[in-house]
């Protein structure tokens, strides 16, 4: 394992579909008491950057085996159906699994599973060398 890389787990990944949801933290986003998939999202980015809330900008992607990504997919492919299958009309549908398909890891091949290189990323914090 390298300096830059983090190791998660399928439990922890699976702990950031479940509840309790905090409605200060926003985690209960225009749903009508529903969770969001950005809540999710974000609860996973915290897990590999536990200053996710400060990072303003990252260039490259965080990357994953195959495998990791697919489950992870796949937890947010049913997420996404429990919690956001029939939109009222005028409301858009979601994609189920979409926001970690635009949004999610970056997969590499000869990764071990489980474990996320950040090699590929500068991250950029807020406040830091910003210039305007």
């Amino acid at each position: 394992m390298a300096a830059t890389d983090v190791l998660i787990s399928e439990q922890m990944v699976r702990k950031c579909f479940e509840g309790p949801w905090d409605r200060d933290a926003f985690e209960i986003v225009q749903c009508e008491g529903k969770p969001h998939q950005a809540a999710v999202y974000r609860r996973i980015m915290l897990r590999v950057f536990p200053r996710y809330d400060q990072i303003k900008s990252i260039d490259g992607w965080p990357a994953v085996s195959k495998k990791t990504n697919s489950v992870i997919c796949q937890h947010f492919i049913l997420f996404d159906q429990a919690y956001h299958r029939h939109p009222k009309p005028g409301e858009l549908k979601t994609m189920a699994g979409g926001l970690w398909m635009n949004n999610g890891f970056a997969t590499k091949y000869d990764l071990e599973d489980w474990l996320v290189d950040l090699s590929d990323c500068t991250i950029h914090y807020i406040g830091e060398n910003d210039n305007g």
